[in-house]
C-alpha cells in the first residue's frame, strides 16, 4: 500500500482514537502519522496471491493468516503498522482492543513510494517483535522477492533472494511453505511493464 503523507506528532493514544473513527487507514511510527494510498493493481493481486496461499496452507492448522487490514502494534516503540500480510502461530496476543503483537511471518509487497520505507523503516521496526522469524519483501515491478529470516533461539537475520536468475522457490520456513515465484506472481502484471505503455 502506497504512502500518501505524514503529519504533525501524535500520542499513541491519539492515534488510536483517530485510527478507529477514520475513513481510511494510517499507520503510526515514531509519533507520526502515515495515511496509506491504495495500492496499484499489481499490488494488491500479489498480496491476494500470498493471502490465498497461505490460508490454503493453514488451513485446520495452529496458524492464522491475516490480510492488510490487521494491524501490527510494535510495543518497544510503539508502532502501529499494517503489513500486507502476516502470520500469527498459536493464540494471537491482542493488545488495545484489535492490535497483535505476536506474528511468526510478516509480508510487504514493495511500490515505488514505499520501497525505502518497508526495507529501511519497517524493517528496523519489525526486527523487534520477539516472536517473528521470517520478514518478505515481494517487487511488484520484477519477479524478485527479499527474505529476511530469524531461526528460533538466535538474534542473527539472514538474507535471502529469490529471483528468475536463480529460479529458486521461496520457502517459508515457519510454516513449512515452499512456493513458487509463479504461484506468487500468478495472473500479475507487473508495475514496470505499465509504467512503460
Amino acid at each position: 500500500m502506497g504512502l500518501a503523507q505524514k503529519q504533525i506528532l501524535v500520542s499513541s493514544e491519539e492515534y488510536l482514537l483517530m485510527e478507529r473513527n477514520a475513513s481510511f487507514k494510517s499507520e503510526f511510527f515514531h509519533g507520526q502519522v502515515y495515511a496509506m494510498a491504495g495500492g496499484s493493481i499489481a499490488h494488491n493481486g500479489i498480496s491476494e496471491n500470498i493471502f490465498a496461499s497461505f490460508h490454503s496452507h493453514l488451513k485446520n492448522k495452529d496458524c492464522r493468516p491475516f490480510n492488510s487490514d490487521q494491524r501490527i502494534k510494535i510495543s518497544i516503540w510503539p508502532s502501529f503498522l499494517y503489513p500486507d500480510v502476516s502470520v500469527v502461530c498459536g493464540k494471537p496476543e491482542i493488545l488495545d482492543k484489535d492490535n497483535i503483537s505476536n506474528p511468526v511471518i510478516i509480508v510487504e509487497v514493495l511500490s515505488d513510494s514505499t520501497e525505502e520505507y518497508d526495507r529501511v523503516l519497517k524493517y528496523g521496526q519489525y526486527r523487534q517483535i520477539p516472536s517473528l522469524r521470517e520478514y518478505i519483501l515481494i517487487s511488484s515491478k520484477e519477479k524478485k522477492i527479499t527474505k529476511y529470516s530469524k531461526p528460533n533461539g538466535t538474534e542473527c537475520w539472514t538474507e535471502s533472494v529469490y529471483d528468475l536468475k536463480n529460479n529458486l522457490p521461496l520457502h517459508i520456513e515457519s510454516i513449512h511453505l515452499t512456493l513458487p515465484l509463479e504461484a506468487i506472481y500468478y495472473n500479475i502484471e507487473l508495475d514496470a511493464h505499465l509504467s512503460i505503455r
